[in-house]
Parts: structure tokens; C-alpha cells; sequence
């Protein structure tokens, strides 16, 4: 029999112990996403896309720390324009999400990159897409042969279906063929008539611009003043019909057949296509030789993001800058105790909520004292201050009410609590006096030095509110025995006669109550008579 429980316990054990291994084996860490785009200074709990087994045991480590921190509980505080990469560790796997900091990633897609799966391009983290709508316009003399719709790219409806059942931003693109400023016009009605018939059920989903793509030897050789008048007849029709209109093309055109001067007077902005090897996401890029930055760039031909890829498996991949960034620095104490990021001449990300012990938190505010709220507009790096309101002090509790002195020894009164229990006495000053300094004296840190015997209270008030107060009783009594009042060196009888003459007739002395009081109520009376008698009869 016990060879048989022996065995169940070696295989119930055996069966724990592989169990665990198991559970170790299998448990892993990752990332939800590859890759994110965050704002400069924001701050980003990198546990909202991790998925763990192990959430206590998690180490970060961060690959560029110019662009961005991470806090070892996993918040990542962005510092500047970049990109970097955070590595996730439980200590037996890990994984890597890649991040952009101060802009957004996007693809442009169009035909030529059959049927995108969007599904799959949102899951890689892909912020935007630029899609194709068209090309030229209909020609009611010319085309009458063709169907109207016969320039508008082929996988323009399944682009904009796709996009906006994946929530991915989107804005639409149209290819120039025009020669004047005529036929631009009619190319933006055709845009727009392309939108409305095929785009109907999605539009309202567009949030990014209309882009009007011009280049080619055909626009060059029209002239930088044609070619300039044809972007702008575009973009005012488009205008006029409630979008956003912007200007793409390369760096021959925007410094060779279009008027920046012109266009920029109009306010208009620009997608640029300037294809880098090793391109670099640390600076802004500005067009050609000018000091412009687009807002959008086109930075390769040779991307790869799995279910948009083309035949030859690239697509086009583009960033889009976000807004420009301030940063707003808390202060309290002197000391800045968070930093929060604002959009240029916008608002604060949020409005924070501080705590602190013994205040009441009002909110943040500016030099000139004025309370930040939504509606406040930061336009520079600032520094803004917590206000607080302390939490007034009602009632000092001492830890003792008396304190007694038999010998030259000094004691101190100490403040064991306030009132309400919400209030702290930080930074208060409490002023100490004695009503009678040949009894006892005390000092401004509540040192209580006994003189000679006697009674007297010392008085604790706070400067601030000196209606705020506490009181200790202080009794010295050096060399005397507690109700020996012939002062024999013991308590007997007749002490207890001479407490109840003392009462009786009312004539006790300071020192008297000092000796006679036994029960502490600041007079000799007949209780204390008792009590006297009861100490010589039991010797307590």
C-alpha cells in the first residue's frame, strides 16, 4: 500500500513539475503591431500593443534615446523628429515594434498594384494611403466613344471601399494631362465626378487632400508659366468645392515649371517625390534648394508592404509630417515635474490632473497666472506651474496634553495630527509660548524646559492662523512624591486629611494642587482625598 501512494506522489509531482515547464515554454511576448507612429513629445503606454504571459518580468531597450526614452514600467516619451525601435524582452523571447516620431507612414496606390488587401497593410501599422482616382478628363468631342468613366483607375472603387472598412486615412490622387488651364479645370470636375459617382458611399471618409500629380516631358515643355496656371486652375476648383487641394511632383519640376512664389502666395502645400537610398527622417526635407517643406514626401519607389505590393513587389511609401510640435513644461517647486506636448499655436495634448497630500489641485496656469483649458493656445516651448490650494488647518492634536517634570530633563510636545485629516501641517510654523516662564519655558522648535515647581500650559498656535491652537499642561514637581502633601517622603493618612481640609476650605496653593491632584482635574476636591487614602492603604 505505501508503495502504491509512494507512486501516485511520484506522478503527481512529475505531472505539476511538467505542467510548469510547459507553461514556461509556451509563454510568450509580442507586439499586436510592427510598427507606430507617435507625436513628438507624447507619451505612449507600450503595454496597449503588447500581448504577455509575463507582464512583471518585461525589459525595455530603445534604439535611438535622442528620439525618444522609454521608462522601465514601459512609457515611451517622445523627444524629437525621427524614427527608433523598441525591443521587448520577457528573458527568454522577445520582439521589436519599429516607431516614427513627429510624422506618419504612408503608401500611394493605384492599379498598378492590383487588389490591394488592406486588411493586411493596417495590420503592419500603415498610418495612410494616397489612391489613384484618375487621369485627364473626359472629352465630350474626343471620348465620345468611350464610357465617362473610362480614365478612372480600375481599382479606384475597391481602394476607397477597402481603405474605409479598415479605418485607414486616405486621400485621392489625379494624374495631369492637361495643357492649359481650361482643361485642368476639367480635370478637377473629373475628379470630383469620379468621387461623387464611385466614391459616393465613402467620401465622406476622405480626410486627407485632393493631389494634383504633374511631371513628365509633355507638362515641361508647356513652360514653368503654363505649367503654373494649369496647377492653379486645378487646385482653386477644388477648392471651390470644399477640398483640400495640394501640388505633387519631383524636384525638376518644383524647381523648374512651377512658380513657388505664386503657388505658395496661395497658400497651397505639396507632396514631394524625392527618392532617397538611405533616407533620413531626423530633419525635416525641404523641396530642392528652397527652405519650403512639403507635406508629404515621397521617399521611395521600392517599399514592400505585404498585400499592396506590385508585380515587381514594390509600392510607393511616403511620409506625412504631423502638425508642429511645442514643448509645455509642468513646474512645481522650482522643479519640472512633467512635460506635455501641444500642437504649434493649438492646444495642450490633455489637461493633466496632479495630486498632492494636504491640497486641493486647481489646475495648471501660466506666468501671468491665467488656468490652462482647452481653448488655450500655446505657440513656443513654455513653462506653465501647478496651483494648489492648501487645505486649511482646523485643529492641533498633541500627542499628550500634560507633561510631567520631575527631574531637570527637557521633553518635547510634538504635533501627532490635524484637522481635518485631510490637511497636512507641511510647511506650516507653529509658534510655542508659556504663560508662566518660571515654571517652564519652551523654544520655536516645542523644547519644553522645566524651571522650578509649579504648574503652568504652554500654548501651541500656527502662524498662519493663530485662532488655531493647542494646549499642554506642564506640571514640575522636583523632588516631590504625588500627593504628599506634609510632605513627609510618603503618602499616608494624614495627606489624605490635608487634601480634604484643602478642599473643604478652599485655601490650596499652586503647589498644593500640584501634590494634591491625583485625578488631574486642576483642583483638590474630596476624590482626591480618596485617592490619596486609597494609594496609603494599598500602596499604589
Amino acid at each position: 500500500m505505501k508503495g502504491n501512494l509512494r507512486k501516485i506522489l511520484v506522478i503527481f509531482l512529475g505531472t505539476i513539475i511538467a505542467l510548469e515547464l510547459k507553461s514556461n515554454i509556451y509563454a510568450t511576448t509580442s507586439f499586436d503591431v510592427s510598427r507606430k507612429s507617435l507625436k513628438i513629445y507624447e507619451k505612449f503606454d507600450i503595454s496597449q500593443i503588447i500581448t504577455t504571459d509575463s507582464k512583471d518580468n518585461l525589459k525595455y531597450t530603445i534604439s535611438d534615446s535622442s528620439v525618444a526614452d522609454i521608462s522601465e514600467d514601459g512609457i515611451i516619451f517622445t523627444k524629437g523628429l525621427g524614427e527608433f525601435s523598441v525591443t521587448v524582452t520577457d528573458g527568454t523571447m522577445s520582439d521589436t515594434c519599429n516607431f516614427s516620431s513627429g510624422y506618419y507612414v504612408g503608401i500611394d496606390v493605384s492599379s498598378f498594384n492590383g487588389e490591394v488587401e488592406w486588411d493586411k497593410v493596417k495590420n503592419q501599422g500603415i498610418d495612410f494611403a494616397m489612391i489613384r482616382s484618375s487621369l485627364g478628363w473626359y472629352d465630350e468631342e474626343l471620348d465620345k466613344e468611350e464610357e465617362y468613366d473610362f480614365q478612372f483607375d480600375k481599382q479606384f472603387l475597391n481602394n476607397l471601399k477597402g481603405a474605409s472598412e479598415n479605418n485607414m486615412s486616405f486621400g485621392i490622387y489625379h494624374f495631369c494631362l492637361a495643357t492649359n488651364a481650361e482643361e485642368a479645370e476639367q480635370e478637377a470636375i473629373y475628379v470630383l465626378n469620379a468621387l461623387n459617382e464611385y466614391g459616393k458611399e465613402y467620401k465622406e471618409n476622405m480626410t486627407l487632400p485632393i493631389a494634383y500629380d504633374i511631371e513628365g516631358a509633355d507638362r515641361a515643355n508647356l513652360g514653368m508659366k503654363k505649367v503654373t496656371e494649369i496647377a492653379i486652375a486645378f487646385c482653386n476648383k477644388i477648392y471651390e468645392a470644399g477640398y483640400t487641394p495640394i501640388i505633387y511632383s519631383n524636384r525638376d519640376f518644383f524647381t523648374n515649371y512651377l512658380d513657388l512664389d505664386k503657388l505658395n502666395a496661395l497658400a497651397y502645400n505639396y507632396w514631394y517625390a524625392s527618392p532617397k537610398d538611405e533616407p533620413d527622417f531626423s530633419e525635416k526635407i525641404t523641396i530642392a534648394d528652397t527652405k519650403l517643406s512639403p507635406i508629404m514626401w515621397q521617399y521611395t519607389f521600392e517599399g514592400s508592404v505585404d498585400g499592396a505590393d506590385n508585380d515587381q513587389g514594390n509600392v510607393d511609401m511616403d511620409i506625412m509630417y504631423m502638425n508642429d510640435r511645442v514643448k509645455v513644461e509642468v513646474i512645481d517647486n522650482g522643479q519640472v515635474v512633467d512635460i506635455i506636448g501641444a500642437n504649434k499655436n493649438g492646444a495642450i495634448d490633455y489637461i493633466p490632473q496632479y495630486a498632492k497630500e494636504g491640497y486641493i489641485y486647481n489646475g495648471i496656469e501660466d506666468k501671468d497666472g491665467n488656468l490652462i483649458n482647452e481653448e488655450y493656445k500655446f505657440n513656443e516651448d513654455s513653462k506653465v506651474s501647478i496651483n494648489y490650494t492648501k487645505i486649511p488647518i482646523t485643529s492641533l492634536i498633541l500627542n499628550t496634553t500634560e507633561l510631567n517634570f520631575s527631574e531637570e530633563k527637557e521633553q518635547y510636545i510634538v504635533i501627532s495630527s490635524v484637522l481635518p485629516d485631510t490637511a497636512v501641517l507641511d510647511g506650516e510654523d507653529i509658534m510655542y509660548s508659556s504663560d508662566n516662564e518660571d515654571i517652564a519655558t519652551v523654544d520655536e522648535n516645542g523644547k519644553v524646559i522645566p524651571v522650578s515647581n509649579g504648574s503652568c500650559n504652554i500654548v501651541c498656535k500656527l502662524k498662519s492662523n493663530p485662532e488655531v491652537q493647542a494646549v499642554c499642561k506642564i506640571k514640575v514637581h522636583f523632588g516631590l512624591i504625588i500627593g504628599d502633601l506634609d510632605n513627609s517622603g510618603a503618602v499616608n493618612s494624614d495627606d489624605a486629611a490635608i487634601a480634604l481640609d484643602l478642599y473643604r476650605y478652599g485655601n490650596a496653593t499652586d503647589e498644593d494642587i500640584l501634590i494634591g491632584d491625583i485625578d488631574e482635574n486642576g483642583i483638590i476636591n474630596s476624590d482626591d482625598a480618596a485617592l490619596i487614602l486609597d494609594i496609603y492603604r494599598y500602596g499604589k
